[in-house]
């Protein structure tokens, strides 16, 4: 068994450790006697049901009221100040996990074991809660890092082909937008990893590393950090249009490419990045019965979630793009019939590579 690789993650309200390792997940649930918050889905895989707290780990239920659940959840089994919470699943255990730790008594230490690619690649460090509201993707939220986070890439193991390839499509993002030496990197670890997670830990540890010089250096989202938004502000759109039909990490390997085929709209032919595009398309290609959910697209409820995102603001339309010769930058677009012209035929570009033959 390899040894567990540690990470550590500076943060404004203590510096928390990120091991990633097999085995590292049972050595965690073996010294602690915490409540846990399980995605419903894994309640066996877990195990310990005296300690659980069950969560059913769907886009409607990552809201104020779901996090209110877990609140709820939490005094009924009598939890009071000074204890600590773990909470194990993907990213959306993750994001009203966090919600629930930073409201409850006023804020309790909590500890995350990821269990999707994307939330071992990405979410699970940051900080940041994300929750729905209404129509509205991630409009709410706040900051609350965790104590520790546990990766076990024995998890991966669980999940099916289009879970694990809309995971590397964030962690393709993230190092993308780190440079084109950490993205030939990530070339280089994703060849080698297996569908049972067998060499995840490397890209895992890659990804992460990637991630946390933008997260340090901005912490709280106001400059840098916002250069890993790159494919979102398209997805979150997409995954609305669709009723969220299109899971986050396909949508975001679909972002990408809108937004890569938006820079040679808006900037010229300079700003394509064949090279990412051709992996975006074999990552997202992996996710069955594409094209029936891309067709439910809603044309209107696109624009309006796109123009929604809180990430524009009063001067005109916020995009991340690729940039000319390498990694991406914030562009600002006007907010004109025009510019949601050439969205929407971005848009259509990306879906039509994804679909086509």
């Amino acid at each position: 068994m390899p040894a567990p690789s540690d990470i550590l993650i500076h943060a404004h309200d203590g510096d928390y450790r990120v091991r990633v390792g097999d085995g590292t997940f049972t050595a965690l649930m073996d010294a602690s006697d915490d409540p846990v918050i399980v995605d419903a889905a894994l309640v066996d895989a877990v195990g310990h049901p005296d300690r659980v707290i069950p969560f059913e780990a769907v886009e409607s239920r990552k809201t104020l009221a779901g996090v209110e659940e877990i609140i709820e959840a939490l005094r009924d089994r009598g939890v009071t100040r000074g204890r600590s919470l773990i909470a194990v699943g993907g990213g959306i255990v993750q994001d009203v996990a966090t919600a629930a730790a930073s409201l409850y008594m006023r804020g309790l230490p909590w500890r995350y074991v990821p269990t999707t690619v994307l939330a071992m690649v990405d979410s699970c460090i940051g900080g940041k809660s994300s929750l729905n509201v209404g129509p509205y993707k991630n409009l709410a939220g706040n900051f609350h890092p965790p104590a520790e986070v546990v990766i076990d890439p024995r998890f991966i193991a669980t999940l099916d082909d289009e879970a694990r390839a809309g995971g590397l499509c964030e962690a393709m993002k993230i190092t993308f937008c780190r440079g084109d030496g950490a993205y030939a990197r990530y070339l280089d670890l994703v060849a080698a990893m297996r569908t049972d997670g067998e060499g995840a830990a490397p890209l895992i540890a890659h990804a992460l590393a990637s991630k946390k010089w933008f997260i340090e250096i901005d912490e709280f989202d106001q400059a840098e950090r916002r250069q890993l938004n790159f494919g979102h502000t398209f997805a979150h759109a997409l995954e609305a249009a669709t009723g969220f039909g299109v899971s986050h990490g396909i949508a975001v390997g679909i972002g990408t490419v809108a937004a890569e085929r938006l820079a040679v709209a808006v900037d010229g032919p300079e700003h394509a990045r064949p090279e990412l595009v051709a992996e975006a398309v074999r990552l997202v290609r992996q996710a069955g019965d594409l094209r029936a959910r891309l067709a439910a697209l809603d044309r209107e409820r696109f624009r309006t979630a796109f123009l929604a995102d809180k990430k524009h603001g009063a001067d005109g339309l916020h995009v991340i793009l690729p940039a000319h010769g390498g990694t991406t930058q914030e562009r600002v677009l006007a907010r004109s019939d025009v510019t949601l012209r050439t969205l929407e035929q971005a848009l259509d570009e990306a879906i039509a590579m994804m679909v086509d033959p």
